[in-house]
Parts: C-alpha cells; structure tokens; sequence
C-alpha cells in the first residue's frame, strides 16, 4: 500500500458536470482513476492509500475504508473471475495474465474520457512541456494545415512533448467510433492523412481540435 493525495477535477462538457479523478503519489506520479467515480469535488485533496498494480490503481481506501468503484467495473470484473482463463484472457507476447487486465485503455471510447487519460499518463511521466505544447497546436494547424502540423510532430526527437502528443492524437483517432479514418496498430497518421479527400480530411481536422481541447484542458488542470 501507498500513500497517495486524491485530486477530482470539475469540468463542464455540453452543459453537463463531469468528475475526472487522480491520485499524486509520493515522488510526484499521477495515476488515473479511470474504474472510480465521484459525484462531487469534496474528496478532491484528500489524503487516502492506494494499491498499485501494473501502473493502474486496483484499491483506493480512504479513510481506512475501501472506495467502491463503478458499477460497470465491478461487474466487469466479477465476469472476468468466472470466465475461463483461455476465453478471457489471451496470453500475449509474453504478458502475464494479471498484466493483460491491469494495462489497459479506457474501457469506453469517449473523447474526453481518452483525453483526460493520455493528459494524466504523460503528466503523471513527468513529460517536459507537455502543457504548453499542446496550447501552440491548433495556432500550428490552422496556420499550416493538420497534415503539416501531423508531420512536424512526427518528426521530432524522441521523448519530446509534440512527438507524445502526436503519438495521443493517433491514438484517440484509432479509437474513436467515428472511424473517420481507420487505423491499424502499425499505420501511422500522417500518412494515412494525405491519402483521404477534401471533406473527409475536414472532418479529422475539426475532430483532432475538439480532441486538444479537451487534452489542453486536463493537461493544464492536472500539472497545476
């Protein structure tokens, strides 16, 4: 167990109250607590403890007591403990079962849910100027187009805070339900980009902008 401060972050999303949780652990790492929910900011800055497995937090106690998490996760969960092991889980390049379960993304493909995510996983690796970054983009894309804003950030050295952006930007793309391009795994963005019409390419571009909105948002909330 560790000893953790609980953050819950307020955000209004089309004239709806949304709760977005975290928690800094000692050394200043944050982790997401995408399987809770909370109803309310009066938690937020609370001292609480947590257990910590494969980078996600499995139990969350504050004040001594166990914080129950969503009802989905828990149901997901209590199915997963009586599904057989060859069905629920597939043992994948040397992952162990218990990593398959803990290392994954958001269970539902929703922009913000996924923003809030990517924002909390790099300011919690403690990635350089990831903020501030992200507030320069979309100047960059509508100066230049998001074709060569998308290449700019692919070029740039490894471990910089547009080229995890970039890597966030594909990620949500792959993901969202939209499928406004279809990308597999290995494809990268950018090329995938230059090769889809006038209309569809304004719709990536009106998407990647919703997308950094919310990412600059949480971002800026989550590293101040």
């Amino acid at each position: 167990m560790k000893k953790a401060t609980l953050f819950v972050i307020e955000q209004e999303i089309q004239s709806e109250h949304r709760f977005f949780s975290s928690v800094l652990m000692e050394g200043g790492k944050s982790i997401s607590l995408i399987a809770y929910e909370f109803a309310d900011t009066s938690l937020h800055g609370t001292e609480c403890v947590v257990i910590v497995e494969h980078g996600s937090v499995i139990k969350l106690l504050i004040d001594g007591k166990e914080y129950p998490k969503k009802k989905s996760e828990q149901l997901q969960e209590k199915n997963e403990q009586h599904m057989p092991t060859d069905v629920a889980f597939k043992e994948d390049e040397g992952r162990s079962r218990q990593e398959t379960v803990q290392c994954r993304a958001p269970n539902v493909n929703d922009r913000e849910v996924y923003a809030y995510w990517h924002a909390c996983k790099r300011i919690g690796d403690g990635v350089e100027k990831y903020s501030e970054q992200i507030n320069t983009l979309p100047m960059l894309i509508r100066h230049n187009g998001l074709g060569s804003a998308l290449m700019y950030m692919r070029t740039q050295k490894t471990r910089n805070a547009l080229s995890f952006i970039y890597e966030d930007i594909s990620d949500w793309i792959m993901h969202d339900e939209k499928q406004l391009i279809k990308l597999e795994n290995n494809e990268e963005l950018v090329e995938k980009i230059i090769e889809v019409g006038q209309e569809q390419y304004r719709d990536v571009t009106r998407e990647v902008f919703a997308y950094l909105a919310f990412l600059k948002r949480f971002a800026k909330g989550l590293s101040s």
